[in-house]
């Protein structure tokens, strides 16, 4: 089912991915308040309140509730009509997660009264469709197919592409749920050609899915091949984890279908690992309980039990984190109907206008003058405590400049250390002594910084090592955990002649426990560093590496890949075992990108968000498609 956002936004098609979770964004929701706060236009208020709202939804619909209905107790004051039919509406929408369904729908009726027939155009449909969603949810598919063709008319009409690609889907949906075959796969075409047309790669990803679904159902293994790898192609074309995720997953139960276990396994295998990194437990779950299925076909007992097990335990841990979503939305109700009630309460008191009043508003008055007699007793006593301020002050400013030297002392010592730091940092020429492309950016949060990097040529071969550290904190404490990383790979590689990746990882990791003396006892340091270490060897063109906490980028035949390693950290580690190094056969041509989380935490835009790991990718794809590594 599709819902409609934002103005007349679509989410997803059925097919969609399961279990994708909306992290709230606490600094803009802070930052939404604060103009709230600030600001005289109702427009901006509503907008704000639609924003807080959609930053809730989807996870503590309750408190998107609470703003929903925020907006239109705002909008009742002002008489503000666009403000309630988006109120209203939000409300319903908020009410359709909770399950409330006649709740949804009455208020999702009341905004559509709301609705002018020429104003509000682009706000009826997306009511429309959200009353379909909600017949859609109490299996009554004919009244929402009635509302969604309702809806359809009018992006037709207004020309709203993308609208008319999401009623089209959702239609589709429900002939599925009919078991008109034929018919969903009508309705999946159109939106599919749609989606194309309007250049919509999500949208275009999941009508593929579902048209796969649909030849899947069919037992038409062939042609829910076709379609499952084409969503693939476009899902992987725009770095979409979760939905790679969900295609392999997809191909696995094909796969199995044929008895084709040992296939079925590797997608299996391969949405597990997507699903590990992008932490989505549902996703996690149904790949172990398609390796059980696998396995137990394959005569694999011991393996097949064990996936059996992981995927048990992992269920219990989607309920569990339900559950515990389902009592913070308990509480936050309970919040809201005091609000309400208090609200009610407020109403009915400012349309009586009683005598106790009048007498309040006489009793301010009075107590008005006598403050003002007050304030003109305390003026004398103000004045005397301004001349001892003066005083004071001249003080102050003497002790302001005492700080403002201690200050300048302590940054020139920094920026010293700084020096220190950068004089033992590999230079950016050794790299490129090495590699004709090869280009270091480094810009610290700080003046010193806890990242680092370190090359060095392996003696008489022509093999290159090379290193990228994240170390724990930032500034000062961060700046010394990288002087004793850089120090420590000096000791090990050039004294101890260590070159194999995965044993400096395992040596480094002891003598850094050596060095902050940790040994997991409570109250210890804990501090470490996440560390990636490749080994290039030039004639052969055969990569090593190996990585704590960390991933790499390998751009090889035209595709950006991503390769990673232990997940643990260099330093103490409850769970601690022995690093892993891999190989990788590169070409001449082929680019490989180290880097720290900074790039990806990076917060930029209008709203101050997070970079994040598809646009990052998108960018380095870009950088070598227009032939340069990347754009400092």
């Amino acid at each position: 089912m599709v819902k409609i956002m934002r103005i007349l936004t679509v989410c997803v098609l059925a097919n969609a991915l399961a279990g994708t979770t909306h992290a709230q964004d606490y600094k803009a929701i802070e930052k939404y308040k604060y103009k709230i706060e600030h600001t005289n236009n109702d427009t901006v208020v509503i907008n704000m309140y639609q924003e807080i709202f959609w930053e809730y939804y989807g996870v503590y619909n309750d408190t998107a509730l609470m703003y929903a209905k925020k907006a239109i107790s705002f909008s009742e004051k002002k008489s503000f009509i666009q403000g309630l039919i988006d109120g209203y509406r939000l409300a319903g929408m908020a009410y359709s997660e909770l399950s409330n369904y006649p709740e949804a729908l009455r208020y999702e009726q009341m905004a559509l009264k709301k609705c002018d027939p020429k104003e509000h155009l682009e706000r009826k449909a997306n009511i429309l469709n959200n009353m379909a969603n909600i017949h859609y949810e109490l299996k009554d598919y004919n009244t929402a197919l009635s509302y969604y063709q309702a809806s359809l008319d009018i992006c037709q009409k207004l020309k709203i592409q993308f609208g008319v690609s999401s009623c089209l889907g959702n239609m589709g949906n429900i002939y599925k749920r009919l078991n008109k075959v034929d018919a969903a796969l009508k309705y999946y075409k159109k939106s599919l050609s749609i989606d194309k047309e309007i250049g919509n790669p999500r949208g275009y990803a999941n009508s593929l899915g579902n048209i796969g679904q649909l030849y899947l159902d069919k037992k038409d293994y062939g042609q829910a091949i076709h379609y499952f790898n084409l969503s693939l192609r476009v899902r992987d074309s725009i770095g979409l984890t979760e939905g790679i995720a969900s295609s392999y997953l997809s191909l696995g139960n094909v796969y199995l279908e044929l008895n084709d276990a040992s296939m079925a396994l590797d997608y299996f295998s391969r949405a597990l690992s997507l699903a590990e990194e992008s932490n989505t437990m549902d996703q996690q779950q149904l790949a172990y309980e398609g390796q059980y299925n696998c396995y137990r076909k394959m005569g694999r007992i011991t393996e097949a039990l064990n996936a059996f097990e992981k995927s048990a335990a992992l269920k219990d841990s989607v309920l569990n984190e339900k559950r515990t979503d389902e009592v913070n939305q308990l509480k936050t109700s309970y919040i809201i109907e005091q609000k309400e009630s208090e609200y009610k309460i407020q109403r009915e008191k400012d349309k009586i206008k009683s005598d106790s009043e009048k007498k309040q508003q006489r009793i301010i008055l009075y107590c008005s003058i006598g403050g003002l007699a007050l304030t003109i007793v305390f003026l004398y006593f103000i004045f005397k405590r301004y001349r001892h301020s003066l005083k004071q002050q001249k003080i102050i400013e003497e002790q302001k400049k005492l700080v403002e030297i201690k200050n300048k002392e302590i940054t020139d010592s920094i920026n010293y250390a700084k020096r220190i730091q950068e004089a033992m940092l590999t230079s950016e020429q050794e790299f490129t002594k090495n590699f004709k492309k090869a280009f270091v950016y480094f810009r610290p949060k700080d003046i010193v910084s806890g990242d680092f990097y370190w090359v060095i040529e392996e003696p008489g071969t022509n093999t290159v090592l090379f290193v990228l550290g994240d170390c724990t904190g930032h500034g000062v404490p961060g700046g010394f955990m990288s002087v004793l990383g850089i120090n420590l790979m000096n000791e090990i590689v050039n004294e101890r002649r260590v070159y194999e990746p995965a044993q400096i990882l395992n040596v480094l990791r002891e003598r850094i426990k050596q060095a902050l003396k940790q040994d997991g006892a409570e109250g210890t340091s804990r501090d470490g560093m996440d560390i990636t270490i490749g080994k290039l060897n030039r004639d052969t063109c055969k990569f090593t590496y190996a990585t704590a906490n960390r991933m790499l980028y390998i751009y090889k035949n035209n595709n950006l890949e991503r390769f990673s390693g232990n997940k643990m950290p260099v330093g103490y580690f409850e769970q601690e075992e022995e690093f892993v190094q891999y190989e990788v056969q590169l070409e001449k041509g082929n680019y490989i990108y180290f880097f720290t989380d900074g790039y990806v935490d990076q917060i930029g835009g209008d709203l101050g968000r997070k970079l994040k790991y598809p646009n990052f990718e998108a960018a380095l794809k870009k950088a070598v498609h227009d032939g340069r590594p990347l754009d400092k």
